[in-house]
């Protein structure tokens, strides 16, 4: 993309959901990326989990960006993704991350994404959302039944666990592959198959990056659009989210995988409309 973007201002804010955040984000002169590691549901933790991945693949895309500002974002991804799984001995279980990346020049914004994080783009009156839907697309029938039983009232119980077990075997039967969805994991490969697209910057006024579980606020109503997150403080967005899950224990009004996940916004401002001080 190359150096020499707009003077913008960056807003990012980040919650986790339990004891640990898997989530990580970080910017610099004209990019900044949100990821979300991958949560495990095994009866035993593994050595490396989402987060340790996540981190190691903050470390080196930080490093690709600042090194190597006029190449393209494949290659800065697949060089990251390469390196942050050299520590992990077996690609088969080497965790993943979904990745949302923005960059910008003086001309042109970038957005990339891989797995179910979102950048959202704001122009004028509308919005526009890239988003990967292939990894919500492996095994909708597992997915409906978990739904349905925690609809019905069984909350996160072990058969809950059990689906979600299968859920992630299957999972990885499809990861980076024709067919399936391609992720940040043990694979360079991937970083080709990314979901993006490129819009003058006169067009863009702001950009939301989100992890899923900041996304969620869509689902649940504490938005109703993605200009509003850009609008919003995001701090008190990020917890009046995790008080709307809270309120919610047993996930029969937002079924979902786990009673609260990790929560992280970043939002860049463009233009005048969503100018705001960084907090």
């Amino acid at each position: 993309m190359g150096p020499g973007g707009p003077l913008v201002t960056v807003r990012a804010a980040t919650l986790a959901g339990g004891e640990k955040n898997q989530d990580r984000f970080a910017y610099g002169d004209g990019w900044a990326f949100v990821l979300d590691g991958a949560s495990s549901f095994g009866t035993t933790q593994p050595e490396h989990d989402g987060a340790w991945y996540a981190e190691r693949l903050k470390n080196k895309l930080v490093d690709e960006l600042t090194a190597r500002p006029v190449d393209a974002t494949t290659d800065i991804v697949s060089k990251a993704i390469e390196n942050a799984s050299a520590a992990h001995d077996d690609p088969e279980s080497c965790p993943t991350s979904t990745l949302a990346i923005a960059r910008w020049t003086n001309e042109v914004v970038e957005v990339y994404v891989l797995g179910d994080s979102t950048a959202a783009l704001i122009h004028s009156e509308q919005e526009s959302a890239v988003t990967d839907s292939r990894l919500a697309a492996i095994a909708p029938d597992l997915r409906t039944e978990y739904r349905s039983r925690l609809a019905d009232g069984h909350g996160f119980d072990s058969q809950h666990r059990a689906l979600l077990q299968q859920l992630q075997s299957r999972q990885e039967a499809a990861r980076n592959q024709g067919g399936g969805y391609w992720i940040a994991g043990a694979e360079p490969g991937a970083a080709h198959h990314a979901i993006g697209d490129r819009l003058p910057l006169s067009k863009i006024e702001a950009i939301v990056l989100a992890t899923d579980g900041a996304a969620s606020a869509l689902e649940y109503g504490t938005v109703d659009s993605w200009a509003a997150f850009a609008r919003s403080d995001l701090r008190p967005l990020l917890e009046a989210l995790h008080e709307a899950e809270e309120s919610d224990q047993q996930a029969i009004t937002w079924p979902r995988s786990k009673a609260h996940d990790d929560k992280t916004l970043l939002v860049i401002d463009f233009g005048t409309t969503y100018q705001r001080q960084s907090r």
